[in-house]
């Protein structure tokens, strides 16, 4: 399953254990405010990184794998 844009359902599917790796795109250009990219109600995750690739317009595609809880 692909999920773009959604903060509240990535939030419920991270908690329940159900993301394999997470995909951030990055784009070259600063706003300084907008949207939370995960909700105020989501617990701290340690992802590892995957790889990285950039696209002709200079986007960033970074994978990360979801490892789980962080771990203190």
């Amino acid at each position: 399953m692909l999920v773009c844009g959604s903060s509240t359902l990535t939030t419920v599917l991270l908690g329940h254990g159900l993301v394999d790796e997470v995909v951030l795109l990055v784009y070259p250009v600063l706003l300084g405010r907008g949207k939370r990219l995960f909700a105020d109600t989501a617990d701290p995750r340690e992802l590892a990184f995957v790889s990285s690739q950039v696209t002709s317009t200079g986007v960033l595609l970074n994978t990360y794998r979801h490892v789980g809880a962080l771990r203190p």
